[in-house]
């Protein structure tokens, strides 16, 4: 005889396997159109260096980037938009890399002054693509903001904050002298910094920029007096 006792009804599936695929759909749209964004400013990039800021085209952009004018306009409504993402972009890289040098470990001066390397070693690397920056570049806060965008300006006064801080951590050992705000300091190390790079865009032929870090770091401690 059949037992009147119930079986136990199916367990209902989990809440969450329920919007997985829907989840993993939107992942993969927003991974896609990453890819996208990056292709198109790398593209920018080399079109930029190629013709200059002001003659280069949208489409030409786009050409570049194997793709209809139509469909670049999807990721970005202008040029100078694509501009301003491509001064985001390679801030935000810079930014990874100040970061962990000044994370690692050793004296702080040390670190400081491995960044000021890096920095250099970076933009002659990768000098056609600082070349394009340079008639559009502006050394005034207010005017970056406008010209390179906020996030541009935002990953910039955090490289400077992190040099700030560095200074202030050789200050605590000694190693650069306490009558000067740290932040002092890192304005003037990026000041002296940025025009050496600056005259080295503008110069032909150029000369191995990493090579002048010791010069820079050195006119730094100990100055340019006898």
């Amino acid at each position: 005889m059949p037992s009147s006792k119930k079986r136990p009804a199916a367990a209902s599936p989990r809440p969450g396997k329920r919007v997985r695929l829907p989840r993993l759909r939107e992942q993969a749209r927003g991974q896609a159109r990453d890819v996208f964004r990056v292709a198109i400013l790398e593209a920018a990039e080399r079109v930029f260096a190629r013709r200059g800021f002001t003659e280069t085209k949208v489409a030409e952009i786009a050409r570049e980037a194997g793709m209809a004018a139509g469909t670049l306009y999807n990721y970005f409504d202008s040029k100078d938009a694509i501009y301003q993402s491509i001064c985001e972009l390679r801030g935000q890289e810079a930014l990874v890399e100040a970061r962990a040098i000044a994370a690692a470990p050793g004296p702080a001066i040390d670190r400081l002054r491995r960044t000021i390397e890096w920095v250099l070693q970076h933009i002659e690397g990768h000098a056609d693509q600082f070349q394009m920056h340079l008639a559009m570049r502006s050394t005034a806060e207010w005017e970056m903001k406008h010209v390179h965008g906020e996030a541009a300006l935002a990953n910039y006064l955090e490289h400077l904050k992190i040099m700030e801080a560095l200074c202030a951590e050789a200050q605590k050992a000694g190693a650069l002298r306490k009558d000067v705000a740290p932040a002092d300091l890192a304005t003037h190390l990026a000041g002296v910094t940025n025009g050496f790079i600056h005259a080295w865009l503008l110069s032909k032929p150029r000369t191995p920029l990493g090579a002048r870090a010791s010069l820079i770091f050195d006119l730094f401690c100990k100055g340019a007096v006898r």
